[in-house]
């Protein structure tokens, strides 16, 4: 049966940071399995905030020193386009695709465009926890707020490695 965590953070006085001795924790236990670590290869992208950006690439060091450390050797690192292809039942359903044609058409105002982005977004991330909760029912508690997206799509991220 999949194992899913949620990557742990600190709360701190202003903001959370990413808690690295408890991940080194949650790697360690997968070490005497000859595990795969998988990492999403994440990077920036126009319109992400500069904070924001900041942080995931400070979450992707960790985690690539991490992984590193515990297995010696290199994650394999997947971009996101990669392994969303191995998965067409994530992003090619009817409604999914009519939002992404939204995003591209020209005659729409701007507002429009940005509200259509978001709902993309979304029912591409509500897609994908519904697909796993259909695929592994015994995952569905694991996925079920909105929050839990990352954790499905780190699912997916390693099957599709396993499949290769």
């Amino acid at each position: 049966t999949p194992v899913l965590h949620n990557l742990p953070i600190i709360k701190l006085e202003k903001g959370t940071s990413y808690d690295v001795m408890a991940i080194l924790s949650i790697l360690k236990e997968y070490k005497k399995q000859d595990a795969i670590c998988v990492i999403e290869n994440v990077h920036t992208m126009p319109g992400q905030g500069v904070s924001s950006q900041g942080k995931m690439l400070e979450g992707k060091g960790i985690l690539i020193g991490l992984c590193a450390a515990v297995f010696n050797k290199m994650p394999v690192m997947v971009h996101s386009a990669t392994w969303k292809k191995s998965f067409p039942e994530l992003t090619e359903t009817k409604e999914i695709l009519d939002l992404k044609a939204l995003t591209k058409d020209k005659n729409l105002p701007k507002r429009e465009v940005t509200k259509a982005k978001s709902l993309y977004k979304n029912a591409v991330k509500d897609n994908t926890r519904a697909c796993l909760s259909k695929r592994y029912p015994i995952l569905a508690d694991e996925v079920k707020r909105c929050k839990d997206d990352g954790k499905a799509d780190a699912f997916f991220i390693a099957m599709h490695v396993q499949n290769l």
